[in-house]
This record gives C-alpha cells, structure tokens and sequence, in this order.
C-alpha cells in the first residue's frame, strides 16, 4: 500500500508525539475544500437529507477533499465520510455525517472551517463507513455514534455549546491548539506523520502528493492536537513501535471499493486497526489514513 517509508526523529508538541514522514511525492496541482469554497470554484448545499449535500465544481484542477473535513453553516454543520477526488468540474453528492446534532435550521450553503474531525472521530467514520460498504450500502456513518462522540468530547472539555456542536470545541480551545503548534517546524520533504498521545498511537497520515500535505498539514495537526489535549502524558515513541506500525500498514490486506467520484478507494478493518487509502489513476497514492480500532 505505502512500501518502504522514510521518517525522521519524532519531536514532542506538549503531550502530542509526532513522527515526520518524508517522501519525494508525486508533482501535480490539487485543490482542497477550503480554498475551493473561498475561491469560488466550489459550492456545496444542503439536500435537506442529514448524510449527503451537493458539491458544485468548477476548478480546472482536481479537487481533493480529506475525509472528516468539516463545512459549517447550512441547516447543520457536517464532516465528510471518506476522502472525495473530483477531477473535473461537475455536481456530484457527498456523502456526509451531522456534528451539530441540535440544529436543523439555516440557509442552504456551507461555508469553509479550518476544522476536521479528531482522529478518534476519524476513525469512527473509517470503522462505521467500511461497514457500511461491506454490506453492500453506501459510504453511510453510524450517526449515532458520531453524536456520541462529540457530545463526550464536549462534555471532557466542559465546552457549552447549545447545539452540541464539534466546531464550538475547536473555536473556545482555539488559543490552547494554537500553542501546540506554535513551535512545530515539519520537514520540507514531509509527506505525512505518525502521532502519539497519552501513551498510545492514535494515527498515520501520508500524501502521495507533498502539495497536498502541505496545504492539508494545519487542518490535520489542529485535530491531531485536539486529541492529544483529551490524552495524558507522553514520551517519545521507540522506533521499534514506529517500525512495528509502518509494518503492520504494509501487511494488511485493504480491499477495493468504488470511490465516491473519481479514483478508486481501498480500506482494511481488523480487530486493532483500521484504514483508508484513496487512489488516482494506477498506484497514484493521493492519501492513507490508519487509525487504532474505537472503542
């Protein structure tokens, strides 16, 4: 799935450990959601169903769009189920999860948010949505989990929010993510990293493409330090476990199902880990998600 992977010396963001993963990459432009939305080469509306909205593209550029990518406004703020490729400008359906479950009123039209869901959300959905499609069905979430989740987070950071929103988490705990990563200094070959908190690994993230990792690294780090905050202490990891985890990434079997647009997708759960792999094209890895089984 990812072959032999280089990765440099991990470094310490308070409790959050981070291993940096280098790679050459592959060349090629992409656009992501949030510049797409605030450039206007996309849209995206709500269909009045809780787990799809309507994407509008028009870009020149392929659109990238990361799983558990948040759009806020609309009738309900959502997160997107699995990662999207749309390669040409067109409308298609996204398949969505609702983080805001006590709101149900608003315009028709998501705006940006630099927020995505944390990786232990993230893994819910990879968990819930492979299956999903295993039996057959779409890219469908367990809904009611999600709620779960997000009002068990809410409820760790003693954050009031009266819709039971995930965006009010990462807007009162802005100032305290932000020191995080105040220091952090990636490497300009990274294509990804490995994280720890509390101990424990809680996820892998690595781009076949360094342009992509580039613009999705501060969304992906701002969730990652989210989850470190509902952790306890931590050390560096041994490199014996970093090896023991990009092992257990290429061992796995992961098995192929359509992609929401364009690409193919590919996915694995087992009894510890589960992931996500979104390809273009033959063996053009675009991104691999692999997270620790939720409870």
């Amino acid at each position: 799935m990812i072959g032999e992977v280089r990765y440099e010396e991990p470094f310490l963001l308070r409790n959050l450990a981070v291993v940096p993963l280098l790679g050459n990459g592959r060349e090629g432009r992409y656009n992501v959601l949030d510049e797409a939305l605030e450039g206007g080469l996309a849209s995206v509306e709500d269909t009045g169903v809780v787990d799809s909205v309507y994407l509008h593209y028009a870009g020149n550029d392929p659109l990238f769009i990361m799983d558990g990518e948040e759009i806020v406004g609309a009738l309900q703020n959502r997160i997107v189920n699995t990662a999207v490729l749309v390669d040409q400008p067109m409308r298609t359906e996204l398949p969505v999860s609702c983080v805001e479950e006590g709101r149900w009123s608003g315009s028709r039209t998501f705006g940006p948010s630099r927020s995505s869901a944390y990786p232990s959300l993230r893994a819910l959905l990879a968990s819930t949505v492979t299956d999903s499609l295993r039996h057959g069905e779409k890219h469908y979430s367990d809904q009611s989990a999600i709620w779960r989740s997000v009002s068990s987070t809410l409820q760790s950071f003693r954050v009031k929010s009266m819709t039971q929103s995930m965006h009010d988490v990462y807007t009162r705990l802005e100032d305290d993510i932000n020191r995080y990563l105040e220091d952090l200094e990636l490497p300009g070959d990274a294509v990804g990293f490995m994280a720890w908190a509390g101990g424990k690994f809680i996820g892998l993230e690595y781009f076949g493409n360094r342009e992509l990792f580039r613009k999705l690294s501060d969304k992906l780090l701002r969730s990652y330090a989210l989850e470190a905050m509902m952790k306890g202490p931590t050390g560096f990891p041994e490199e014996v476990e970093v090896n023991r985890i990009l092992s257990t990434v290429r061992r796995r079997q992961f098995v192929e199902f359509p992609a929401v647009s364009a690409g193919t997708e590919y996915r694995y759960k087992g009894r510890d880990f589960v992931g996500r792999a979104l390809f273009r094209g033959e063996g053009e890895l675009l991104h691999l998600a692999f997270f620790p089984v939720p409870n």
